[in-house]
């Protein structure tokens, strides 16, 4: 979607935007020790997906790795993250508890399962 790099994003908008990609790419490889969702439906499948994703950018935020990343920039990312998880534990917690609860801990740290064995990040 060209709107989300138009106008005046940031530099560090357009790396954030390439590494949520480039986490999809390689969760859907099995890239990473984040497993795919299962038995959920394919609208709380694309809520974790972009969850994680979001997450993991969300988290590489805070931890400074989009030198130049706007307060605005940031609270979109976090207000996407939000979204999803709110829109996943909407679809999970009541019908499917145990698939909420499995799926709401993996969301708790997207970093840590973007390894997978001692591979580099």
């Amino acid at each position: 979607d060209r709107s989300t790099l138009a106008g005046s994003r940031s530099e560090a908008w357009a790396l954030l935007l390439l590494d949520h990609e480039y986490f999809h790419a390689r969760h859907l490889a099995g890239a990473t020790s984040l497993p795919l969702p299962t038995g959920v439906g394919p609208e709380a499948a694309r809520h974790f997906f972009e969850a994680a994703a979001w997450g993991f950018n969300v988290a590489e935020a805070r931890a400074g790795r989009y030198p130049g990343l706007r307060p605005d920039e940031f609270s979109e990312a976090l207000d996407r993250y939000g979204e999803h998880y709110r829109a996943l534990r909407a679809l999970t917690q009541q019908p499917a508890p145990d698939a909420w609860a499995l799926l709401s801990r993996l969301l708790l740290d997207p970093v840590r399962l973007l390894r997978k064995g001692d591979s580099p990040r």
